[in-house]
């Protein structure tokens, strides 16, 4: 056991900084079903975690924050309850403030968010409204050096939402599982090639329909996916299997 956290809270984010402290950003509060603004930091070396003087700009859950070549974090939509899915977007700079960035191309919660070798971040799917009643097939890049999104020309093979998103050592990213609301879990995969910014199926599907799964690149360039759920019979089951995709 460690310090806990000041706010109770899930659908967070905690992203490892470059000054080696963890920061926890947003998440719902489980009693009052809300959104949160508040943020924190740990520290590994007390095991205490500290309130940060300063708020999150929009109180969002089941969002992302993408550690960016500055040393910066990148917040992309996610949810709040009362007003919807986020299209706004903020940077978390470790100084001691959160700036705002305005808008994504497009509102987005469970999409996936990293960054490429040329230090870009990847924006891609995410549910389309609370409902949910669909996903996007659409991504977006954002650039750190001028803090602009563009919209790719390119969209995805498939729809899908609480999918994986893993860098290969290539610098090519695999997109694998997820979900389609109102048809289920998917087991497709597909490559995005940042050279020629396009997305490319892959024949071959995943043993299982994964959504929040965990794709992990190994040491030997394999990734490991495992766990999340599946749909069986309109409900979401909970997995215990594992897979690997060279």
């Amino acid at each position: 056991p460690t310090g806990a956290m000041n706010v109770q809270r899930w659908l967070h984010t905690a992203t490892l900084l470059n000054t080696g402290q963890v920061l926890i950003t947003g998440g719902l509060n489980s009693a009052t079903q809300t959104a949160l603004n508040s943020a924190e930091l740990y520290d590994p070396v007390s095991g205490a975690f500290t309130p940060l003087g300063i708020t999150l700009n929009v109180a969002r859950a089941a969002h992302t924050a993408t550690l960016v070549s500055t040393g910066q974090v990148l917040i992309v939509g996610g949810y709040d309850p009362a007003s919807g899915i986020i299209s706004y977007a903020e940077l978390y700079d470790p100084r001691g403030v959160f700036y705002n960035l305005g808008y994504t191309n497009t509102p987005r919660m469970h999409h996936t968010a990293i960054v490429l070798q040329n230090g870009q971040v990847l924006i891609a799917g995410g549910e389309t409204d609370l409902i949910p009643s669909g996903a996007y097939n659409t991504a977006e890049t954002y650039n750190p050096a001028t803090f602009q999104f563009t919209a790719l020309p390119a969209t995805m093979t498939t729809v899908r939402e609480g999918h994986s998103a893993t860098l290969l050592n290539n610098g090519q990213v695999l997109l694998a599982g997820g979900d389609l609301p109102g048809t289920g879990s998917l087991s497709s995969a597909e490559i995005y090639d940042p050279s020629a910014a396009s997305f490319t199926a892959i024949s071959a599907s995943m043993t299982t329909p994964r959504v929040s799964q965990i794709a992990t690149l190994l040491n030997n360039g394999k990734i490991l996916i495992a766990g999340g759920s599946t749909d069986s019979a309109g409900n979401n089951v909970a997995l215990s299997s594992a897979e690997t995709y060279d």
